[in-house]
């Protein structure tokens, strides 16, 4: 398992855990010590601060994970396709769409194909930036649509307040749905059937 956008493990303002901790959490109570996990974090300052977690089986890297995680990946030296998933949550949406490359190694690797890719990030931050920076050069609608199809299926939830965040996961097996009506979750061609117009143009 990854986090891509680990950050310092709480949130400052109330100090509960982010998704580094609960992620070990959740992967301990459920397989022990059988797993590992990478959390990249950019700030030095974040990174002293995670590494003085108790967590299991978690390394822990200073640097942009488009940079750091394949390297660790590659280090692993598996002899059979990796499960689990990788996990970014940027604040915003640079640091998602600039991972895009690293995203599609990933999902072309005979040892990573099968991890699944969760995002987290804000449409709003893209349209504030789109066609201002390099790496915001696409419409809205294209990134969307290349994230969607970067593995088989893709279940997206609708945004979120006017930050308009959105949840996306993307698959490559048929043998699970993880479409939440009660969350809004459904897969990308129902979402965008719904919700496509009002918010990628």
């Amino acid at each position: 398992m990854i986090d891509c956008t680990a950050g310092s493990g709480r949130n400052r303002e109330n100090n509960e855990a982010g998704s580094p901790i609960l992620i070990n959490e959740w992967a301990t109570a459920s397989y022990g010590t059988a797993f590992r996990q990478l959390c990249c974090e950019q700030r030095p300052n974040g990174v002293k601060d995670l590494s003085l977690e108790p967590m299991t089986n978690a390394d822990i890297l200073c640097g942009r994970y488009q940079d750091v995680a394949p390297q660790w990946m590659e280090s692993l030296k598996l002899t059979e396709p990796a499960l689990g998933f990788i996990y970014c949550d940027p604040n915003g949406a640079q640091d998602l769409v600039e991972g895009l490359k690293f995203f599609a190694w990933a999902a072309n690797h005979p040892m990573f194909e099968c991890l699944d890719f969760i995002f987290h990030w804000s449409f709003t931050a893209y349209k504030r930036n789109e066609k201002r920076y390099e790496w915001s050069q696409h419409s809205l609608r294209e990134v969307v649509d290349y994230i969607a199809t970067i593995k088989r299926r893709a279940f997206v939830r609708e945004p979120i307040n006017q930050w308009q965040w959105v949840f996306m996961h993307c698959i490559n097996t048929d043998k699970v749905r993880p479409a939440w009506k009660s969350e809004r979750i459904v897969e990308y061609s129902e979402w965008k059937s719904t919700y496509g117009e009002k918010v990628l143009s």
